[in-house]
């Protein structure tokens, strides 16, 4: 998985709809929608901050998995 598809499964695990969420980060919902389809590679600030809101470390949104 990339962590554009990790960051949208997430997002609707939480019932974050795509507005809501862009707006949490302070990012544009095209951003996020670009992310999350594959077409843009987001940054590292991105990263943390989608982990952030989350609550999920940012590893698992690099590789899917936390390791022990």
């Amino acid at each position: 998985m990339t962590p554009g598809q990790i960051i949208r499964m997430l997002r609707k695990e939480q019932q974050f709809n795509q507005s809501a969420f862009a707006e949490e980060l302070g990012y544009a919902r095209p951003y996020l929608s670009r992310v999350e389809s594959g077409k843009c590679e987001p940054g590292l600030q991105f990263l943390r901050k989608a982990a952030h809101t989350l609550r999920v470390p940012v590893a698992l949104l690099l590789v899917g998995e936390v390791m022990p």
